[in-house]
């Protein structure tokens, strides 16, 4: 499985902000952008790595440990 550094970058960012709207802001792009970013690698993945709600985005069991 080939992983985008790049996805894998998005993935931190939204970690630590707990935000796909921040993350978003911080990076110049739309937040809808972001999301189909992170849906994509959770796709390659196999797992979801992150709980979206209206208030941020909360990593779930699996995502710490990816």
């Amino acid at each position: 499985m080939h992983l985008n550094p790049e996805s894998l970058s998005f993935a931190l960012l939204i970690s630590d902000l707990g935000s796909i709207a921040r993350a978003a802001n911080m990076l110049g792009m739309k937040q809808a952008t972001l999301s189909r970013k992170l849906t994509a690698l959770e796709s390659r993945v196999g797992v979801r790595l992150f709980d979206r709600s209206t208030r941020g985005a909360v990593p779930t069991v699996s995502g710490p440990g990816f």
